[in-house]
């Protein structure tokens, strides 16, 4: 085996490039064989029997109006491709409950309808969406609701994205409450990422079916039907073993996975910065404000500000000696500037086709760590000034947050301040209050890293040996934040002569904050 710590830049940018074709001829041969097994699965279907009577059915007590077919003893689901309603696999499940699907075929991303026809999905109003088929026929015997299995809690969000593709339906997620969470957490993740949808799991550990057995079709019919808060639903009995850490983009100051706003005054640099934290993802560690870099991958720029020669400027001045070029992952900087039009994401009550669009791409680019909107307002209607109204602002950051579920990469949104953050400050709080507009912009993110002007700026030039300019000196600070163990201390910032971007000011010269 090849330890890749120990390999040159240049053998490195090798070994990636043969990684990412392999897993591209990988995953080219996966879909072959897919749609090789879709016309197995085609041929198999046909000589199914009709299913009457079947052991799980009756212990389940549910019974086949459904299409479930019946071959050699064992009950047989049909798994549809979710936007053709083409059949890709089958799901067996034997008369001890035993559940298998034909093996190297397509499941994930596909379901088993339940009382409509794919056909008809756009028409729908609301789609419960299920694992299992006995959960599934429980809840539309309770609820007449149009249901899709999913099969799985893992394979709900690829489903329902390609669903919505074709419907603007309300998702109601209907997962199994799992005793380790599983399904929990899943829901979470679709509802945060799939906008129009909301989560309904059982008041009771197990699925819709157990409820069905215990307590009857009125109480599944009441619990997907109530459209509280869904209170029962969060027991802290629920939540059983460790918890799960908390996974950083840099050490202690960013979590990765959440969207989050970084917010200063013009002239400052805040571009500057988010464009150095990509940098530092591609080339793989690094420091960001003084903070480890701990992860490597992939990021976005999307910047309305600078155009195609200025980002190059920028880059040449982050990266004089071509570091980039031997780098495992990239940064990908599109300047709307060089392309004619506005990239406008967001209208007065909706994201636009243009960001769904937007989301599709940024999924098509592996390892993505990171997504920067610079300025926010530039991909917002000038009808919806996210500066100040809420509704907009609460929008956005729900935007954001969907692409940090879906993707597993932290979006960050760059914003201004208000004039006072011209005047120097040494509270974070004060500095917060400064971030311009809409309060929601930074109750709505995970996190707001906000930088503004010191009031000793001259003091700290002159000790540094440079003539005193405002935007030399800068304090920056983590002013909000959901995760536990961050470091929301003030900090100075400082920009010699050597560098075009602010870093943390050597400890031993730094002045402490009164």
């Amino acid at each position: 085996s090849v330890d890749p710590n120990q390999l040159s830049d240049t053998q490195r940018q090798v070994l990636k490039t043969k990684l990412e074709e392999a897993i591209r001829q990988g995953e080219e041969h996966k879909k072959r064989r897919q749609d090789e097994v879709a016309e197995e699965v085609r041929e198999r279907f046909e000589k199914c029997n009709d299913c009457v009577e079947h052991p799980y059915l009756s212990a389940k007590n549910i019974v086949n109006n459904y299409g479930l077919k019946e071959l050699n003893g064992s009950l047989i689901i049909p798994v549809a491709h979710s936007i053709t309603g083409e059949l890709r696999s089958l799901q067996y499940i034997d008369k001890k409950g035993g559940k298998r699907f034909v093996s190297a075929s397509e499941v994930k991303g596909n379901v088993f309808p339940i009382g409509f026809d794919l056909k008809q999905i756009h028409t729908l109003e609301k789609i419960v969406v299920v694992e299992g088929v006995a959960t599934g026929v429980s809840v539309h015997l309770a609820t007449s609701l149009p249901v899709v299995v999913v099969f799985s809690a893992t394979f709900g969000l690829e489903a329902m994205n390609r669903m919505r593709e074709r419907t603007q339906a309300k998702f109601i997620i209907a997962f199994d409450n799992d005793k380790n969470g599983v399904g929990q957490q899943k829901a979470d993740e679709c509802v945060k990422a799939v906008h129009n949808s909301v989560v309904k799991l059982p008041s009771i550990i197990g699925d819709f079916n157990d409820l069905h057995q215990q307590q009857g079709l009125d109480k599944v019919k009441e619990e997907i039907e109530d459209f509280g808060l869904g209170i029962k639903r969060y027991a802290i009995k629920n939540l059983v073993g460790s918890p799960p850490p908390i996974e950083w983009l840099v050490d202690r100051f960013i979590p990765l996975k959440a969207p989050g706003v970084l917010s200063s005054v013009g002239g400052i640099g805040k571009s500057f910065l988010a464009l150095q934290l990509a940098l530092n993802l591609a080339k793989g560690g690094g420091t960001f404000l003084g903070k480890n870099i701990l992860q490597s991958g992939n990021s976005v720029v999307l910047s309305s500000e600078d155009n195609q020669e200025e980002i190059h400027r920028r880059i040449n001045s982050l990266d004089p000696h071509g570091a980039r070029f031997n780098a495992l992952y990239d940064v990908f900087v599109y300047t709307i500037a060089d392309h004619g039009k506005p990239m406008i994401l967001l209208t007065e009550d909706n994201i636009t086709a243009q960001a769904t669009e937007l989301v599709e791409e940024l999924k098509s680019i592996p390892d993505l760590k990171l997504v920067v909107f610079d300025p926010i307002q530039s991909f917002v209607s000038a009808s919806s000034p996210i500066s100040s109204s809420n509704e907009s602002a609460q929008l956005w950051c729900s935007f954001c947050a969907s692409i940090s579920a879906q993707l597993g990469a932290t979006t960050l949104s760059i914003h201004h301040m208000n004039k006072s953050g011209l005047v120097g400050t040494e509270s974070s709080m004060e500095a917060r209050q400064s971030i311009r507009g809409a309060s929601s912009i930074v109750d709505g993110m995970r996190f707001a890293l906000a930088l503004w002007l010191a009031n000793d700026f001259e003091q700290i030039c002159m000790e540094q040996g440079v003539n005193p300019e405002p935007t030399r000196v800068v304090r920056a600070s983590v002013v909000k934040t959901n995760s536990g163990d961050v470091d929301t201390s003030v900090m100075t910032l400082f920009r010699n002569d050597e560098s075009p971007v602010l870093d943390v000011l050597k400890k031993d010269k730094d002045i402490k904050l009164i």
